[in-house]
């Protein structure tokens, strides 16, 4: 009987110690995740976003956005909007949801479905406050206009538009 105690506490006592073997703290092992999508190494990322997501319970969407990224440069599109789909919804700070729906509208380019990238621009471009951002999406709205999305649906989706500014 002792034995078995004995034996039971040293198996509670190495899976004890193997979870906290893993030292990283959740930006650390975010850290290594973003290396890896930096270095071209999207599947790796993928993975390591995947596992951060997995062991956290905690909301964290800047995690999700960079999942969402290792897809698309995978051209793996559908999970990619699907996982955007799902996040955009939930994004409460402007900044997120500006990310999330322009990674969404970029899809939706890649895929040919101009006019949904199109209106995806025009939603992102009412609640800019970064130039920089400002300019890139000015740019991926021409590139809209120039691959084919006709005159009159512009027209169209500008005279439906609320935001005065985008008009």
């Amino acid at each position: 009987m002792l034995k078995k105690i004995i034996m039971i506490a040293i198996l509670a006592f190495t899976i004890l110690k193997s979870n906290n073997l893993d030292t990283l703290s959740y930006y650390g092992k975010f850290n290594i995740a973003l290396e890896s999508f930096q270095l071209g190494r999207y599947n790796l990322a993928q993975n390591q976003f995947q596992i951060l997501l997995d062991e956290n319970f905690l909301f964290d969407p800047t995690c999700q956005i960079m999942l969402a990224y290792t897809m698309y440069y995978q051209k793996n599109y559908d999970e990619s909007s699907k996982i955007l789909n799902q996040l955009i919804p939930q994004l409460k700070d402007v900044t997120y949801r500006n990310y999330a729906r322009l990674l969404l509208s970029d899809i939706y380019l890649t895929k040919g479905k101009k006019n949904l990238a199109y209106k995806n621009y025009l939603k992102i471009r009412s609640g800019i406050t970064d130039s920089t951002l400002f300019y890139d999406v000015d740019k991926r709205i021409v590139l809209c206009i120039s691959n084919g999305l006709s005159e009159n649906e512009v027209e169209n989706l500008l005279a439906r538009e609320k935001n005065i500014f985008n008009r």
